[in-house]
């Protein structure tokens, strides 16, 4: 997934997904741009789910996704390369 911001553009790849106490913690894939942990509260959980299910747009979405991912797959290349990923990965 990315993220955009006024201050960066990064890809997030989702890695490890844990559990400390009551908090959903996801740690980036080291493909993803920059080293990154995001904690989740029950709250945040309750928040996201509850945007998702009473949003149709959302619903559609998720309906589609077996769809969308076909059409991907189909249009990636295979040696991508960009100027984000020029920026954002240097090494």
């Amino acid at each position: 997934m990315r993220v955009l911001s006024p201050l960066a553009e990064i890809d997030f790849v989702i890695g490890k997904l844990s559990r400390e106490g009551d908090t959903l913690v996801i740690r980036g894939d080291p493909a993803s741009s920059i080293e990154a942990e995001v904690r989740m509260t029950p709250r945040d959980a309750a928040h996201l789910f509850s945007s998702i299910i009473f949003n149709p747009t959302a619903i559609l979405y998720f309906l589609s996704l077996p769809f969308l991912i076909g059409r991907r797959k189909e249009s990636k290349s295979a040696t991508p390369t960009n100027e984000f990923q020029r920026l954002n990965k240097p090494w």
